[in-house]
């Protein structure tokens, strides 16, 4: 770990926010190995330890040995276990967690520019597949770790406000979304019905009344 690293972390576990809320707490972090999802590991656990909140990690992986080795120090002690298995697939454990964290994603321009199918079915299937799990666990809180595309064009500005209105966002049409499926009818309509059907089914609100079919 760089100094850069570790100076960033003890900023981060130094923070007034309300850690007593993960006292006692587990919480599962997808795409662990990656760069956000290791620091927060490495954050949480070291806060943890730093102030006696007892926090533990599950840690979502498709390669056990690379999340151990990553993650030794805190394996060694008990912190840390792993579920081990693609997001995109039903998660399977017998393990609760209390907060779900989604931080898996090709996260790389060039990799969903090439992989742009893979890249939606992560981010789709993966975020699906992980609120059946926090429901089916009663789990208090789910963060989706998401873009800063959703702000849009953010050129020039060093802060970015939460209440600013979103300029010019990047997207990808509809009909350049079906070419780049080749023909996967089934998919393509699933992901323009996905958020309706999230909001229905998570937040109880009301399913639109008309969904146009694709041609």
């Amino acid at each position: 770990m760089t100094e850069i690293v570790k100076n960033d972390i003890t900023r981060i576990i130094n923070t007034p926010l309300s850690w007593d809320k993960l006292r006692n707490k587990t919480v599962l972090i997808t795409g662990a190995t990656g760069f956000i999802g290791s620091f927060l590991i490495h954050s949480l656990l070291q806060k943890g330890e730093k102030d006696s909140l007892n926090i533990r990690v599950l840690a979502l992986v498709r390669n056990e040995e690379k999340g151990k080795a990553a993650f030794k120090e805190y394996y060694e002690k008990g912190l840390i276990d792993f579920i081990v298995q693609d997001v995109c697939q039903p998660i399977v454990s017998d393990k609760k967690a209390d907060y779900i964290i989604h931080c898996a994603s090709n996260a790389a321009p060039k990799e969903y520019s090439m992989y742009p199918v893979e890249t939606m079915k992560t981010n789709f299937y993966g975020t699906m597949n992980l609120l059946d799990y926090a429901k089916a666990v009663n789990a208090e809180g789910f963060l989706y770790v998401s873009t800063i595309e959703v702000y849009g064009t953010t050129h020039g500005l060093d802060k970015i406000s939460e209440n600013r209105e979103p300029q010019r966002a990047y997207y990808i049409p509809y009909d350049s979304l079906e070419k780049a499926l080749a023909g996967k009818k089934e998919d393509s309509k699933f992901y323009r019905l996905l958020n309706g059907n999230w909001n229905f089914k998570y937040c109880e609100s009301e399913v639109p009344e008309k969904i146009e079919e694709w041609d």
